[in-house]
């Protein structure tokens, strides 16, 4: 079939259409619209008293909002200083089920950026993982994950090498 017996048919198809939808419309009868509203009755506002409603116990609210300043602060986990939602990394790896192996901490996201932008480019997964450190946010450029620690204690070398930086093996968890 020809672009213009294709094009044909299809205008065809939508000229039928178009009918079918319009055509029904100039057989119906026109809507009757009732517009007759009745005016409101007048308020006598000199006898109106608003209702006295009651103090609701904001003591719940106060509550769950304290539980929570004590495990989040400006969105970073207190205990840990991980930004709530992301892996949580330990420095005590024994007790860890799954590592990682912490590259650098920067000070300056854009440091934290250009060196997970070269890793990734050399074949390895990363991310940077911000965290609240003695007040300070850091940006923590992380490789990973490993499931055997082996394997993470492995890579340390071969980073140290090749991108000059003392790594570590950190163990993480959701």
């Amino acid at each position: 079939m020809t672009e213009r017996t294709r094009n044909r048919i299809i205008g065809g198809v939508f000229l039928a259409s178009l009918l079918v939808i319009i055509v029904p419309m100039f057989f119906d009868e026109p809507m009757k619209l009732d517009l007759d509203l009745n005016p409101p009755e007048s308020a006598d506002l000199d006898e109106f008293e608003p209702p006295i409603l009651d103090v609701p116990d904001d003591r719940p609210i106060v509550e769950a909002e304290q539980t929570v300043k004590s495990v989040v602060n400006d969105g970073h986990l207190v205990d840990s200083g991980t930004r709530v939602g992301e892996p949580v990394l330990t420095y005590d790896a024994d007790k860890a089920s799954q590592w990682a192996v912490q590259l650098a901490s920067f000070a300056n996201l854009e440091n934290a950026e250009n060196l997970k932008s070269t890793v990734e480019t050399d074949g390895h997964r990363a991310w940077i993982s911000s965290a609240m450190v003695n007040e300070n946010k850091v940006h923590r450029v992380i490789v990973g994950p490993y499931i055997k620690r082996g394997d993470a204690q492995e890579t340390v070398t071969q980073f140290h090498d090749s991108y000059q930086v003392d790594p570590i093996v950190v163990g993480f968890s959701y």
